[in-house]
């Protein structure tokens, strides 16, 4: 802790009559004093100390209560016994005076840097699991601004379905089993209908009749 001491201390009136009264070294004690107020009494209020004890704290080793009471004949020292203050503290010693002000403030300071600091800790798990969400990349369009068609492929805008292809079609609707289930017949093979359409037609270049059954009975396998 630093205590000021005025330039204009050495020759200042008072201090000039303090040397004359309690002797050359006198002076220096008082600021003695000031150093230990500085640690011991930052307010400079010096109550229940008796004079003994202020010269104590001055380092005084001359003759009991002859600084004491110089101090306050100059008017260094003020108030009755056991209840003395120090002239001007406040005014002559700021720093000092306003330390527990500066304490005070500074404690509360680290209070709340501790409280958010703990805040900051005891949010972060939610605060990751919010900026990963906030984070995730949204398509461009969107699948619903791009649509979808039946089969759940993906449309631009404006695009027409068409119709489904026959892979997507439900298969419930056509196909031969479907025609097996309705007929109750087995389909006739691709080769079989080939050979019925090129004797037909060879029957009509001949001029020939239909067979009274309408067509020709053909069969697939030569067994």
């Amino acid at each position: 802790m630093d205590v000021r001491v005025n330039a204009t201390y050495p020759d200042h009136p008072k201090t000039l009559r303090l040397a004359r009264l309690a002797g050359p070294t006198a002076p220096w004690h008082f600021v003695r004093l000031w150093i230990w107020a500085a640690s011991n009494r930052q307010d400079g209020n010096l109550a229940e100390m008796s004079d003994p004890e202020i010269e104590q704290a001055a380092g005084w080793s001359g003759k009991r209560g002859r600084l004491a009471k110089a101090l306050v004949d100059v008017g260094y020292l003020e108030g009755p016994g056991a209840a003395r203050l120090i002239h001007d503290w406040a005014e002559h010693q700021p720093y000092v005076s306003h330390a527990p002000d500066r304490v005070a403030r500074a404690k509360r300071a680290a209070d709340a840097r501790w409280r958010a600091k703990n805040d900051a800790t005891r949010n972060a798990p939610s605060n990751a699991g919010s900026n990963a969400d906030g984070n995730a990349p949204t398509p461009t369009p969107t699948p619903e601004e791009k649509g979808e068609s039946e089969s759940g492929v993906l449309l631009e805008p404006g695009t027409d379905p068409g119709p489904a292809s026959p892979s997507q079609r439900p298969q419930d609707q056509t196909g031969p089993d479907s025609d097996r289930k309705e007929t109750g017949k087995k389909p006739e093979p691709e080769d079989d209908r080939m050979l019925r359409q090129v004797l037909e037609n060879s029957r009509q270049q001949h001029g020939l009749g239909r067979p009274r059954s309408g067509f020709v009975k053909l069969r697939s396998d030569p067994s």
